[in-house]
């Protein structure tokens, strides 16, 4: 997080909950300042205090540091208060884990998944299977990436925080939403991209993983 050279120290972000403020660790790197061969924390800095040594805390470790201590809606609270309103964080992450041909476990990640976030506070990231355009984004995704839907093994979106997908989540209307059309466009043409009309497959792929189970 240091633009400097700095051979002696590490630094680490975290956030503190009774001070509702992200604070940096300044870690010692150097074997002769290591306590009985492990660093120790050397001194605590403030935002502000690591700045002025050159120090540079993005978004993204901001972000990061808090979801690590706190759960989801704790951290969009805390993303309100200190992001703003108006900040729009980037579109989730969808992590497939699937089996292959040959029968080893592979991941295959897939970006801006459609989800707007008012569905995410109402509903929760856990249930983007129900927003409106979802499972046709997904669908497209794993068509692209020539995954059959039998291979599937667990599906996971992230947005920081890792969630195991609710493939049984409710469809709901996610009134003045354009996310979805936004997310298609990036990613295939609108009107060539998979129609489905139900998640049979998704459901099919339920009761698979409860038989196996």
């Amino acid at each position: 997080m240091l633009d400097s050279v700095d051979q002696e120290n590490g630094y680490l972000a975290f956030y503190s909950r009774p001070r509702d403020a992200i604070f940096v660790a300044v870690v010692t790197e150097s074997p002769v300042a290591f306590e009985s061969g492990v660093p120790c924390i050397a001194e605590i800095l403030t935002t502000e205090e690591f700045e002025i040594k050159g120090g540079v805390l993005s978004v993204a470790i901001q972000r990061r540091a808090a979801a690590v201590a706190l759960d989801p809606v704790a951290f969009r609270a805390w993303q309100r208060r200190h992001l703003g309103i108006d900040y729009m964080p980037p579109l989730p992450r969808v992590i497939t884990i699937y089996a292959t041909e040959g029968g080893s476990i592979a991941k295959r990640f897939f970006k801006n998944a459609p989800v707007c976030q008012a569905w995410i506070e109402e509903r929760g990231l856990e249930n983007a299977f129900g927003h409106p355009g979802f499972a046709t984004w997904y669908a497209a995704q794993l068509e692209r990436a020539g995954i059959p839907h039998d291979a599937l093994k667990k599906i996971v979106i992230t947005d920081m925080r890792m969630m195991t997908l609710r493939l049984n989540a409710q469809d709901h209307d996610c009134p003045g939403c354009t996310i979805r059309w936004v997310a298609l466009a990036e990613e295939t043409d609108a009107e060539e991209a998979p129609q489905i009309k139900s998640r049979g497959w998704f459901r099919r792929f339920i009761d698979s993983v409860t038989t196996s189970a």
